[in-house]
């Protein structure tokens, strides 16, 4: 870190970070700068152009953007630390531009833990930084011929780091390319959205080996054509499975594949056959007419 002298009782101070870091401050920072001038602005309110919102920060303002406009990039969440509960601002409506706030809160985060002067209570509770990172798969794995790991808005990071917050990230994108021309063909991701976790919930309701009653909260959600062998994450190819037939799966001579419309097969060591069907989604019961019979 250095400090340097500037006119007019000023100074600068630089700090040389690791690359995702510096930018997950920044992108934390203008974050929170943003909600604090969104709960009290208005249209005369002075936002400087430059800053305000004609865009993404050069840095890497990713918060506020969609994950899905950037599909050849792994997004990772870093978590920044508890935040601590902010006292609420008293007084006519925010002038500061969105530079201004930034400036306020990395000087009251520094010294104080704590942006007591920059918004109101749980303002900032579910803010977090966002970053864009892309590893590939080799590099991921440890291969230092796999290539370099990028970081969306800068360039090469150190492949340590990456594995690192690979590794922290709740949730990353597979994305698959042409080996020739780079183009993206394809994405999805490792663990399933929340979305096809309720679909499967209610299509299996237990444990889709043949006989086993096991709920679907006691069982694992799990690829039947393993993520690492180009299984995609999608409905047609998880089921749910409890820990030992889970087990069974991957540890026995017994084998898994799905059939479509939810049927579950299990082919047995001597190549006997099981279908497991999903358990009917529409009930019928009989209609009770107690209306005297016409004779």
């Amino acid at each position: 870190m250095r400090l340097y002298d500037l006119d007019e009782g000023m100074v600068r101070l630089i700090a040389d970070l690791p690359a995702p870091l510096g930018q997950a401050i920044y992108d934390l920072l203008t974050s929170q700068a943003r909600a604090v001038l969104a709960t009290d602005q208005t249209p005369d309110s002075p936002i400087d152009p430059a800053d305000g919102g004609a865009g993404p920060d050069l840095a890497g303002d990713s918060a506020g953007l969609d994950p899905a406009e950037y599909p050849h990039s792994d997004t990772l969440r870093l978590e920044t630390g508890p935040r601590a509960a902010a006292e609420p601002r008293t007084g006519a409506t925010d002038a500061r531009t969105l530079a201004q706030v930034r400036a306020d809160l990395f000087c009251e985060l520094l010294l104080t833990g704590i942006p007591s002067s920059c918004g109101d209570d749980d303002l900032f509770a579910h803010i977090t930084a966002q970053i864009q990172v892309t590893v590939p798969a080799l590099t991921l794995a440890g291969d230092p011929s796999g290539g370099p790991a990028l970081l969306t808005g800068h360039g090469p990071i150190d492949p340590d780091i990456a594995r690192r917050l690979a590794g922290l990230a709740p949730g990353w994108d597979r994305v698959f390319t042409d080996p020739y021309s780079g183009e993206v063909l394809a994405v999805n991701r490792y663990r399933p959205s929340a979305q096809i976790k309720r679909y499967l919930a209610a299509r299996d309701e237990r444990c889709r080996a043949p006989a086993c009653t096991r709920p679907v909260h006691r069982c694992d959600c799990d690829h039947t054509v393993a993520a690492a062998d180009g299984g995609p994450t999608e409905a047609e190819n998880l089921a749910h499975f409890c820990r030992r037939h889970h087990t069974d799966k991957h540890q026995t001579a017994w084998r898994v594949r799905q059939l479509g419309r939810g049927v579950i097969e299990w082919i047995g060591p001597t190549g006997r056959r099981y279908a497991d069907r999903p358990p009917a989604v529409v009930r019928f019961v009989p209609l009770i007419d107690d209306s005297p019979p016409p004779f």
